[in-house]
């Protein structure tokens, strides 16, 4: 009876452990077949990893500094105040600028109506320029005329001092026949004086035609050098105006020198006015005044006045990128970062994507620079450290197995 039973149970016990063994070879079976169809099936992402990244601001902090050494004049907003783009903040005034400005705006008209005077001169000399030249041509036509009347009178003198000459010798001739017939008593004396005053009637008008033609030709050549004498005093005067011309129009390219230049010093200094007017050039709140912790109101160049901090500050990341991993990461690639001022499993990851990556090493360092997608749900500072991962592709898990073993070979020190 007993023996019959240890049988028994020793034949369950067999078929309890076959079906066992059987069971548990179908799960392991279909644990491989599962593992080998995950292997080949399901995919992961391949990443390049990075320890070290900082936050930065596209927006920082504006600080506004005295751009001149100043007296505080006025203020208009108080610390932590909410600004809006094109409001004046603050009022700075420096007297020498101003002082300056004026002096140099004076010196402006000065030099404005002194090139109007340069300007008038100019005119005139052109006007007494062109007087000389009607002047010469007046001279040049009472020359001529003087010269046409004096040649006419000599001319005519001419003539009739060669009718004269010819009427003396006919009467030295009747002279001498009168003096035959006179002293054969052929003639009376009365007749043969009445033929000798004849005849000195005759050679005193010749004489005097003789000296009146002498005079014309006086007259044609004293004509003559008062004509040269009034076209030397033409050249001089005319060389005269040529030398003020030249001396005006070198005062007034002097004037307009200054001038330039005085227009850029007066906008030199209308720029540097301005600039004692502090404008907000973006919205957000005033974080430090410069009046607001100190008791003096004197200013000096590069002293802090005013902080701002922007209401819209959009920030991005700068990772440092391994040098061995550094080929595989390309623009437009997804980013996973977590904060280290955040715990990432309490308020998750920022998402982003590559937007620049580095073409050489700066501080022997290759970087890239991820936009980020989702940081609206932080409250983020520039500085804040960062980790994360690059995701480069999608790989089944057989390859990203493979890629790691050869990446873990290749590290090993030889």
């Amino acid at each position: 009876m007993n023996s019959k039973n240890t049988f028994l149970y020793s034949e369950d016990y067999s078929m309890n452990s076959q079906k066992f063994i059987v069971w548990f070879s179908r799960i392991l079976f279909g644990f491989l077949l599962l593992g080998l169809i995950l292997l080949f099936t399901v995919k992961i992402n391949d990443t390049v990893s990075f320890t070290q990244g900082e936050i930065i601001s596209q927006s920082p902090q504006l600080d506004l500094k005295a751009p001149f050494e100043a007296q505080l004049l006025k203020v208009y907003v108080h610390e932590g105040e909410k600004i809006k783009t094109g409001d004046t903040l603050m009022i700075v005034y420096n007297d020498a600028n101003a002082k300056e400005y004026t002096a140099q705006n004076a010196n402006k008209n000065f030099l404005e109506k002194k090139l109007q005077s340069v300007q008038l001169l100019i005119n005139a000399s052109g006007k007494k320029k062109n007087e000389v030249g009607v002047e010469n041509k007046l001279n040049t036509s009472d020359r001529d005329l003087n010269t046409e009347n004096i040649n006419n009178n000599i001319q005519l003198l001419n003539a009739q001092y060669k009718l004269q000459q010819q009427k003396l010798n006919d009467a030295l001739e009747r002279n001498k026949a009168d003096s035959v017939l006179y002293k054969k008593d052929m003639l009376s004396k009365l007749e043969y004086n009445a033929g000798k005053d004849l005849t000195n009637d005759i050679q005193e008008s010749l004489n005097n035609t003789k000296a009146e033609l002498q005079k014309q030709l006086t007259q044609k050549d004293a004509n003559t050098n008062v004509f040269a004498s009034k076209q030397h005093q033409l050249v001089l005067n005319n060389i005269e105006l040529e030398e003020n011309d030249q001396n005006l129009n070198q005062l007034q390219i002097d004037l307009q020198n200054e001038l330039v230049k005085t227009n850029e010093n007066l906008g030199f200094l209308s720029r540097e006015l301005s600039k004692q007017y502090l404008i907000a050039t973006a919205n957000g709140t005033v974080n430090f005044i410069y009046n607001a912790q100190q008791t003096s109101n004197l200013i000096n160049k590069n002293d802090l006045l005013l902080s701002i901090s922007p209401d819209k500050n959009d920030f991005y990341a700068k990772v440092v990128l391994p040098e061995n991993n550094i080929q595989y990461v390309k623009q437009a690639m997804p980013a996973h970062l977590e904060l280290d001022a955040y715990y990432h499993l309490e308020y998750g990851i920022i998402k982003g994507n590559v937007t620049y990556i580095s073409t050489r090493k700066e501080n022997d360092k290759f970087y890239a620079l991820i936009k980020l997608n989702n940081a609206n749900r932080f409250q983020l500072k520039s500085g804040y450290n960062i980790s994360g991962e690059i995701i480069t592709g999608r790989l089944i898990l057989v390859q990203y197995f493979i890629k790691r073993l050869f990446k873990e070979f290749d590290n090993k020190p030889s």
